[in-house]
């Protein structure tokens, strides 16, 4: 849960004075949407998203508090739609939200390998939290 809570401190602190889409991509049982209370509010994830069932738009919710707010793009609930994710549609979610964001945070270690592969031209730069394990730094 470390990398979430430091994914969703990110995502607050460049939000105020930049646009911001934290992507939840961790399949943990305590995820962003449940560090952020809106659980009950996931109607479309970001499975839905790369499947075409929604839009950007219709997928994030908007968190909005006192000095920040960011675009989210939960997590599935069912953990099974994990399976379903791929780079091609890493790639999808960097295409679409291309230009509406100065920063697209994700939060998640098992798409990692798909991050550092992802196309150049769409990403300028990419900070990646791994497993925090010494042998991680070395």
């Amino acid at each position: 849960q470390g990398k979430t809570v430091f994914s969703l401190i990110a995502a607050k602190e460049l939000s105020k004075d930049k646009k911001v889409l934290l992507v939840d991509l961790s399949n943990s049982e305590k995820d962003s949407s449940y560090y952020l209370n809106v659980k009950d509010m996931v109607i479309y994830d970001v499975v839905d998203l790369i499947k075409d069932t929604c839009s950007l738009e219709q997928a994030v919710i908007n968190i909005e508090k006192e000095g920040f707010n960011f675009d989210f793009l939960p997590a599935p609930r069912m953990k099974n739609k994990y399976r379903q994710l791929d780079l091609g549609h890493l790639k999808k979610i960097f295409m679409e939200s291309n230009g509406i964001y100065d920063y697209i945070v994700i939060d998640g270690t098992t798409v990692a390998d798909d991050i550092k592969t992802a196309s150049y031209e769409i990403i300028d730069l990419v900070v990646m939290l791994t497993y925090n394990k010494i042998e991680n730094i070395k």
